[in-house]
């Protein structure tokens, strides 16, 4: 289907539900080894789905398929690559080798391994959106999440900010602080796992965000001087959604 569509603008792999008795993991490798083509208008790529990406992906290693890809689609807006567990010990790349993977990255999904490699390098002035998928941190392992917080300097264009993480809040708050010290257009914080109480370190971690307009996360309890609160920080604030119950999202509006 893929090599069927040369035309092909948008590739998004969500790939099915693992087995419950293995874990089940495909190799971009081998995918772009068998599609073998180029597609010139192509400038979403998101890789990634209830089946584990093998890694490392050798992205440093010029000789893989993978990594070719990426050379041969240097238009590439928007990528995405999943997260799995264990991912907190790779290595991150350097600054040189992200560049020219994904020179006209605008939007970036990825772990936070992967995360803290573009804002090291000059990508960071010119990324809009950064989602930093990881879900678990594990036992010693939060070193790159960690980094997040003092990767860059400058962050001009970010005006969305997404975190997943289903542990350690601390570690995330942390890191919205920093960087929205960094990002003046910031405009859309998520944090979409963990449970936060708006009367506490969430307010603090957003001290900096003075241009935010929508805080997307899990709250249990929204009182209005909660909102208040948001307000006095967030002076632009105008929504704030709920998904403490992701089957029945609740928002506030604020005029």
């Amino acid at each position: 289907m893929i090599r069927a569509s040369p035309n092909l603008k948008s590739l998004e792999l969500d790939l099915g539900e693992p087995s419950t008795e293995t874990d089940r993991t495909w190799s971009p490798n081998k995918l772009f080894k068998e599609v073998g083509l180029v597609f010139p208008e192509l400038h979403t790529l998101r890789l990634g789905g209830r089946i584990v990406l093998q890694w490392p992906l050798t992205l440093s290693k010029g000789s893989t398929f993978f990594r070719l890809f990426f050379e041969q689609h240097r238009a590439l807006e928007t990528v995405s690559l999943a997260w799995a567990p264990g991912l907190n010990e790779q290595s991150d790349l350097g600054p040189e080798i992200v560049t020219s993977l994904f020179p006209s990255v605008r939007h970036f999904e990825g772990p936070a391994f992967l995360c803290v490699s573009v804002l090291r390098s000059p990508l960071a002035l010119q990324l809009e959106s950064l989602s930093v998928l990881d879900k678990q941190l594990g036992s010693n392992k939060a070193q790159h999440f960690n980094q997040l917080a003092s990767a860059t300097d400058s962050l001009p264009k970010l005006s969305a900010l997404n975190f997943y993480l289903e542990s350690d809040p601390q570690a995330q708050y942390r890191a919205i602080r920093e960087i929205s010290r960094i990002a003046p257009k910031l405009r859309e914080v998520c944090v979409q796992a963990v449970q936060i109480d708006l009367r506490m370190s969430i307010i603090e971690a957003l001290k900096y965000a003075s241009n935010l307009r929508k805080l997307t996360a899990r709250v249990s309890v929204v009182t209005p001087k909660a909102l208040r609160a948001l307000l006095n920080v967030c002076p632009h604030f105008e929504e704030l959604q709920d998904t403490y119950k992701p089957h029945a999202i609740r928002s506030w509006r604020v005029t």
